[in-house]
């Protein structure tokens, strides 16, 4: 296994654990979203950059994505859902927790994105993306 997938594997196994995000039944590995009746989230990395650091030593910035989303009927209750959760994602994956990893170096969030889609003529899909990177040396 890559070291990115362990990183993967760390940020999911975190967010399955804070209690914030208990109502998310389940977390895709996947750049993209795969609706369900029950509030749903994915994480992926989706660009690796790398800085030499000597002859044959290198560190990568990993950076990942990650969706949560949720459908309701109503506008204003689901936006504020989808608000809640993304905020928990950002303490899930803050506070140094996935440094413990070994070779991580720095992780952040970096922003956050939110959305409403039509999903069919009665409910409506909120969703918000939450970018972090992470830094790590290679081993």
């Amino acid at each position: 296994m890559t070291q990115i997938d362990e990183i993967l594997n760390k940020a999911v196994e975190l967010l399955e654990a804070y209690p914030g995000l208990s109502e998310v039944k389940k977390w895709h590995k996947v750049d993209g979203m795969i609706p369900a009746a029950h509030p749903c989230g994915s994480v992926s990395p989706i660009q690796e950059d790398f800085d030499r650091i000597t002859k044959d030593k290198y560190k990568s910035t990993a950076r990942f994505v990650v969706y949560v989303y949720l459908q309701h009927a109503n506008p204003e209750t689901g936006e504020q859902e989808v608000r809640v959760l993304a905020h928990n994602v950002r303490l899930a994956l803050t506070a140094d927790k996935l440094s413990k990893n070994d070779g991580v170096l720095d992780s952040n969030i970096y922003s956050i994105k939110y959305m409403t889609i039509d999903a069919s003529s009665t409910l409506l899909l909120h969703a918000a993306e939450i970018n972090f990177q992470v830094k790590y040396a290679l081993e």
